[in-house]
């Protein structure tokens, strides 16, 4: 049945039925919460509705606890942060991309 519910969302977001990808992906999410690419469609869907507080708290809840969070979900966390003005969520966002997403330091210097 989650299998089910991943088809099911991939197709509804595809044919642009975004209220549908949410529910779907959703109870996807229940039997697998932390799916990062599912998490990433419900947090686009939201997004895509102008849900911009929906998509943050997809975004918080998928990448709670995950050493190296999608960068995917940090870009949409970013953006819905901005969407919603809240400058300081915005600069969090924006640090918590540039620090999981950069490589890994070489030590040699310029």
């Amino acid at each position: 049945m989650p299998q089910r519910n991943k088809a099911l969302a991939q197709i509804n977001y595809q044919i642009q039925d975004y209220a549908k990808a949410v529910e779907y992906g959703n109870k996807y999410l229940v039997a697998a919460p932390g799916s990062a690419d599912i998490g990433a469609l419900v947090a686009q869907s939201k997004f895509l509705q102008d849900d911009f507080a929906g998509a943050r708290a997809t975004v918080d809840q998928i990448t709670t606890g995950q050493a190296k969070p999608d960068e995917q979900l940090l870009l949409i966390g970013l953006r819905s942060n901005y969407e919603l003005k809240d400058r300081p969520g915005t600069v969090r966002s924006s640090r918590r991309s540039s620090v999981t997403t950069q490589p890994p330091s070489t030590g040699k210097t310029c």
